[in-house]
């Protein structure tokens, strides 16, 4: 019978004796660690290295980074189960039978439920899946980081993106810490023989860390949460979060930039950076991770498959959707204050997590014309509280403290406006608009205008109950004296507000009951304020380039295309005074200076690019044939009045100035 031999004696074409776990040749050479024999050790396989091209003194490019998703294992981690599961009923009969206790009390049904099951199945879990592809392929995403940092590629980009939109991403908090440790880890490791046994021990470190259920107490600190997923504890879901937002910052620069000399060396790592990232997603399916920082990791993936695919890729979609998946396994849709075993730095990470995941779903859902996946039906919809930045590290008295200075609506009372604040203000907005998509999409609605009137008094009541510091005048929101952080804030809430009763209005319109003077108005008032941020770009510090796209895509398009239609001859028209040469030219202006940020917020090559160029071309046209059929009644006219109705630098988009009043 024909044997197998290991894979170091096999590479080493050295005769084996076969021996399990570990041949003597290997045990006698100290290579034990990279002992391994093969799952199908006769069949002919594809070189590991194979379609990689890793350069350390140079650009990093990545050439197809994607293998077979490894196995996994043998029992599932089944996270979190609700009232009707059958564990759930199972619990009930086996409690009253028994006597049993639930280990978890704190956290059946109200909160992320344990890693793993108890018993017996913890050891099969601890046991199955495929170690050695993923060693292997770990290694060489651990190769790439040595380069990455080698190269001060990290450094670059989190450098850069520290001033923009870093602070305000989930998973921030561990960038320090994972830096120091890859740059300790990694920074020393040099093009020595021994260089890939390095990062194949390492990559199994990773595996065996990312394998271990993590476990928290109620005097647990941030600084501790942190360290479980860094330092001698790192895992791979750690590693991936770190590739996803090194990936966004990627794409949020244009080159030269000191992370990349051409724009073709930054495709090449923004394509690694994906790739990469991707296969860390696999790496933790496999292993049946599931905790905190696994559905920070996912989200951000989705957020990089977002900038790398297009905002309509299926792709995008289904990686929301594992965001999601992994949200509700791990309990976050369910109540999480009150839990006295789960510390309070970390309730509101878990809180923070929901928000964004739940906008986002809600944004794709209205994007794509979808229904959203998570919704306040089945959810206790979480906000973070307005607190500073540093009370995540407060305990005792310290916090008591600074809860006291919350409001009955959990605003801070000091007129600060905070880190925390648009993400609270997104997350009402999308609770009406969760409510808007089931009257413009749903099939059961019994009295679909009732529900449109009931949102509109909804909208309005919400911004009425804003803190006054947060609804200034738009005029004054970019006073030379703000800070930029602080502009961006207020910027967004404005925003949001406006996108919500653009979208009311819309499905008004959809469904029979249209107002078009509201209509008009809202569109005109949400086109003028995405183009000022545009505009005015300099003054908004943490929106960077995907940011102001995001916006222009998801709020500028449908507010252009709705003033596009209403100068479409024979469309619907608002009332005459909204028709006169005043109104005429300020949609003129706004549709243009919409299209001329086009070719700004998007190049040839980036994910959406498709998505504005058939935007731009729909609203030249329409442009061009309203002033040709505008041409001709001027003419008329010019024969009885005495002055032109436009004066001749109308057209002359470097003389426009957006006006506060008009909005």
């Amino acid at each position: 019978m024909r044997l197998p031999s290991c894979d170091p004696c096999r590479q080493s074409k050295l005769a084996c004796d076969h021996k399990r776990p570990r041949c003597t040749r290997c045990l006698r050479r100290g290579k034990s660690d990279d002992c391994v024999y093969r799952s199908s050790p006769f069949k002919r396989t594809r070189n590991a290295t194979t379609g990689r091209n890793w350069s350390v003194g140079g650009p990093v490019v990545s050439q197809n980074f994607v293998s077979q998703p490894p196995p996994c294992t043998t029992f599932p981690n089944p996270g979190f189960q609700g009232l009707s599961s059958s564990a759930m009923i199972l619990r009930a009969v086996d409690k009253d039978a028994q006597g049993w206790t639930d280990p978890h009390p704190h956290q059946h049904p109200n909160g992320p439920s344990p890693m793993m099951l108890e018993g017996e199945h913890s050891d099969q879990h601890k046991a199955g899946g495929s170690g050695s592809t993923i060693r292997e392929e770990g290694a060489h995403i651990l190769d790439m980081f040595s380069q990455f940092i080698t190269n001060g590629i990290f450094k670059a980009l989190f450098d850069n993106w520290s001033h923009h939109d870093l602070d305000g991403r989930l998973g921030a908090f561990l960038v320090p810490r994972f830096l120091e440790t890859m740059t300790s880890d990694l920074g020393h490791l040099g093009p020595s023989a021994d260089r890939h046994s390095e990062l194949l021990r390492m990559s199994q470190r990773l595996i065996a860390a990312s394998r271990v259920p993590l476990e928290f107490h109620d005097a647990m600190t941030l600084r501790e949460f942190v360290d479980c997923h860094v330092g001698q504890n790192l895992r791979w879901e750690a590693v991936g979060a770190m590739l996803s937002l090194a990936g966004i910052a990627m794409c949020d620069i244009r080159a030269p930039h000191p992370a990349c000399a051409t724009e073709d060396e930054r495709q090449s790592l923004k394509k690694c950076l994906f790739h990469a990232s991707t296969l860390c997603a696999q790496f933790c399916e496999s292993l049946e991770t599931l905790n905190d920082v696994l559905v920070i990791f996912l989200y951000e993936n989705f957020l990089l498959y977002s900038l790398h695919l297009g905002d309509q890729s299926f792709q995008t979609w289904r990686r929301l959707n594992d965001a999601i998946n992994a949200m509700f396994a791990h309990g976050l849709h369910q109540k999480l204050d009150g839990d006295l075993h789960t510390p309070f730095f970390l309730i509101e990470l878990r809180k923070h997590i929901f928000a964004r995941v739940y906008a986002s779903d809600i944004s794709f859902a209205v994007f794509l014309g979808r229904p959203p996946r998570v919704s306040q039906r089945y959810c206790i919809i979480h906000r973070p509280l307005d607190l500073k930045a540093d009370a995540y590290e407060m305990t005792g008295e310290a916090l008591e403290g600074e809860l006291a200075h919350l409001d009955q609506h959990e605003w801070n009372t000091s007129s600060e406006v905070r880190l925390h604040a648009v993400l609270r203000w997104s997350v009402t907005m999308c609770k009406i608009r969760e409510e808007m998509l089931e009257a413009i999409l749903g099939l059961q609605v019994t009295d679909r205008q009732q529900l449109i009137r009931t949102l509109r008094i909804k909208v309005e009541n919400a911004w009425n109950e804003l803190p006054e510091y947060l609804t200034i005048t738009a005029s004054d929101i970019w006073a030379r004296n703000r800070p930029g952080t602080v502009v961006d804030s207020l910027y967004l809430i404005r925003l949001f507000y406006l996108q919500a009763v653009f979208f009311i209005e819309w499905t008004a319109s959809i469904h029979g009951n249209v107002d078009n003077d509201t209509l008009y108005i809202i569109s005109s008032d949400l086109l003028s304020w995405v183009n000022e941020a545009m505009l005015r770009r300099e003054r908004l510090s943490k929106l960077g380039l995907s940011s102001l796209a995001w916006r222009a895509v998801t709020c500028g398009l449908p507010a252009a295309a709705t003033l596009a239609k209403y100068m479409i001859p024979g469309s619907p028209q608002p009332s005459r005074k909204w028709r006169d040469a005043n109104a005429f030219a300020k949609v003129i202006q706004d549709l243009s200076v919409f299209i001329r940020h086009m070719d700004y917020l998007h190049e040839p090559g980036d994910a959406n690019y498709e998505i504005f160029r058939q935007a731009k071309a729909v609203l030249q046209r329409v442009i061009a044939t309203r002033l040709d059929s505008h041409t001709l009644l001027e003419e008329r006219e010019l024969q009885t009045c005495p002055t032109p109705i436009f004066p001749p630098d109308m057209l002359s988009i470097d003389q426009w100035v957006l006006r506060p009043e008009f909005w």
